[in-house]
């Protein structure tokens, strides 16, 4: 049975310029007592002011959060949101899911997102929350859906990141020269990855052997691989780890691949990732 949208709003923020001045420390002070004395280095009074001139123009990433209500109807439960930025957003802009409610569910809730906004920007985007229908237990056992997602432009790792945020089943397929140029790097071998984080904390992918990811996305980038694939594999890893995912890599296909149970038919090679939530 599949989700159902059921909120859905677009909030525009944008910036509101804030600046520090800087508080003179003491011995600078002092210094400026003795330095008024000394007609001989006008000079070293000149370059202070230069510097207080340029950090009084320094202004910091707008960060904040914002609260959505939603109801969700009866017959439903809940089944996860995602957040997504929209044109106009400007470079640098990010948003994300702050908290949400538990999958399943039902009635009045609320989530929050979380912004930020470089100096002199603006963001859009757009949060939107998903039902799933109830199963009477008396008919049967609920099949569990999953949501495909195809590697196409940023807006696929916004997602990506919401989806597994909401600890839903994904099929991500990341098509054509990039799913070819991806198998040739010797990375994506068919099976299971394990991820965990090594002592020092950063995410590891035990593929025999075992990579870290900051590996894997020099690898990436020296392939020439594109941006955004690399930052949604990126995301992938980092969100798997964080969310407790188990991720499997299926084998390059042009037709039909298995996936989660079910067929689906793709007309360009293929590369799909089974990315299994926490039970």
């Amino acid at each position: 049975m599949s989700r159902t949208a059921i909120f859905s709003q677009i909030e525009t923020v944008t910036h509101s310029q804030r600046t520090v001045t800087p508080q003179l420390r003491t011995p600078l002070a002092l210094a400026d007592n003795r330095l008024a004395s000394i007609s001989a280095r006008p000079t070293l009074t000149r370059l202070r002011n230069i510097d207080l001139s340029i950090a009084n123009q320094i202004s910091f990433p707008q960060v904040n959060t914002k609260q959505f209500n939603f109801t969700i109807p009866q017959g439903l439960k809940y089944d996860g949101a995602t957040v997504i930025t929209l044109p106009p957003t400007s470079g640098g802009a990010i948003v994300s899911l702050e908290n949400q409610p538990s999958n399943g569910v039902i009635g009045n809730q609320s989530l929050t997102v979380k912004y930020s906004i470089p100096p002199g920007g603006t963001i859009r985007y757009r949060v939107r929350t998903y039902g799933r229908p109830i199963v009477n237990p008396s008919v049967g056992n609920e099949q569990p859906d999953y949501e495909l997602l195809y590697a196409s432009d940023f807006q696929s790792v916004e997602r990506l990141a919401s989806l597994m945020q909401s600890k839903q089943r994904i099929v991500l397929a990341i098509q054509g020269d990039e799913a070819l140029n991806l198998v040739e790097t010797g990375l994506f071998k068919p099976g299971e990855w394990k991820l965990r984080q090594n002592n020092f904390g950063l995410p590891v992918v035990e593929m025999n052997p075992a990579w870290e990811l900051v590996v894997i996305v020099g690898i990436l980038a020296t392939a020439a691989i594109a941006l955004a694939v690399i930052i949604l594999i990126q995301t992938m890893v980092s969100e798997g780890i964080k969310n407790g995912y188990r991720i499997v890599v299926k084998e390059v296909t042009l037709g039909d691949l298995n996936v989660f149970g079910t067929t689906i038919t793709f007309s360009l090679p293929t590369l799909g990732f089974e990315l299994i939530p926490p039970s």
